[in-house]
């Protein structure tokens, strides 16, 4: 691979650096400003959804998406339900770890930096995604299939690595949580833009490249950022149990 191509991959596949996401946070909070009162809103149906997403509840079982228009309505609604159950928690709360695990504002940031690369991978001419990662060697996997593996190498110990969030602080946490909450509905709006422009069967043809999962089809990309998200709420909520019961 030339220099020029290997930049461009580990640009794609990279994390944003420390700094790059405290400059980005920063923005967000001095450009989108939105009430610092805290919400507690209901979010019964989103947690009956995302109950038993690690398991696949019967009900989500039913609902596997394939096509790219059901691709977009299953990260439609992960986005609807985590814009619901992110903002649900008080600024406090928000920041607050669950013991020694993440904190609600961890996972938000989290999501937002998996998100964008696959966003900016999209939007970029599709023949340098072919010549950076070539043809796929197989057909995709199914919706279903794809979790499972994702689970059990979650079992077998995977972690977040450099996508984890990296160390941040700001003096004034309303205006925080706001940004990122902002962050977040922007980004998977722009993840939406990003995949409408993609014909369905070209999903099956292009190959991105994941930090787990090895190199996958951009539609079992596009699985698993949609049960990624379903998967991030269930962590927390599982998380802040095991805490308040300890």
């Amino acid at each position: 691979m030339q220099p020029a191509a290997r930049r461009a991959q580990n640009d794609i596949i990279g994390s944003q650096e420390s700094r790059c996401d405290q400059q980005d946070e920063r923005h967000e909070a001095e450009s989108h400003p939105r009430s610092a009162r805290a919400r507690w809103t209901p979010v019964k149906r989103v947690e009956s959804r995302i109950e038993d997403a690690s398991g696949m509840s019967e009900t989500a079982q039913t609902r596997q998406p394939h096509s790219r228009d059901e691709i977009v309505a299953a990260l439609d609604q992960a986005r609807a339900d985590g814009s619901a159950y992110w903002s649900s928690f008080p600024t406090d709360q928000f920041f607050a770890k669950a013991g020694e695990h993440w904190s609600p504002s961890d996972h938000v940031r989290h999501l937002v930096k998996g998100i964008r690369p696959l966003t900016k991978a999209l939007a970029m001419p599709r023949l340098a995604l072919r010549l950076m990662f070539g043809r796929p060697d197989r057909e995709s996997s199914t919706y279903e299939e794809l979790r499972a593996r994702y689970q059990k190498l979650l079992d077998e110990g995977g972690r977040a690595g450099r996508f984890a969030p990296s160390p941040h602080e700001e003096s004034d946490r309303n205006a925080w949580r706001d940004a990122l909450l902002e962050q977040f509905d922007r980004t998977c709006g722009a993840l939406r833009a990003a995949v409408l422009r993609w014909p369905d069967a070209r999903l099956d043809r292009y190959a991105l490249p994941h930090p787990l999962l090895g190199k996958l089809t951009v539609r079992e990309m596009l699985f698993f950022t949609a049960y990624h998200q379903l998967h991030h709420m269930a962590a927390a909520q599982r998380r802040i149990r095991e805490a308040l019961n300890s």
